[in-house]
């Protein structure tokens, strides 16, 4: 079987998807509001994509010499997905570094209290 692949569209679907979740791109109040609130599945989504990406284009062989341009695209979209990764990973150290917090406020609010 061949196929084509347009890795315009898939570089272009990647930067606007990255400068959304970003907030970088003009838009309403409402949608800035919907990408922070998702932003944590938002990202896992864009993880999960890239990794279907990948093995998919991992598995494909360039037919007219276009080896480097295929090696490119995976390369770019390995990018995105160690991009969408550390985003990912960095909100979840956010939200542990919350509840930690939280819970030695508790800590500090309850040892007051008994004094």
């Amino acid at each position: 079987m061949q196929i084509d692949l347009d890795p315009d569209a898939l570089r272009s679907s990647m930067t606007m998807w990255r400068d959304s979740v970003d907030l970088k791109l003009p838009m309403l109040d409402e949608f800035k509001l919907h990408f922070m609130n998702r932003r944590q599945s938002i990202l896992g989504n864009f993880v999960n994509t890239s990794n279907a990406w990948l093995m998919l284009l991992r598995s494909c062989k360039a037919t007219d010499g276009g080896q480097n341009a295929l090696a490119g695209i995976v390369s770019e979209v390995k990018d995105f997905h160690d991009w969408a990764q550390a985003e990912l990973q960095a909100l979840q150290t956010l939200g542990s570094q919350a509840s930690l917090t939280d819970q030695v406020q508790g800590f500090l609010k309850k040892s007051k209290g008994g004094d």
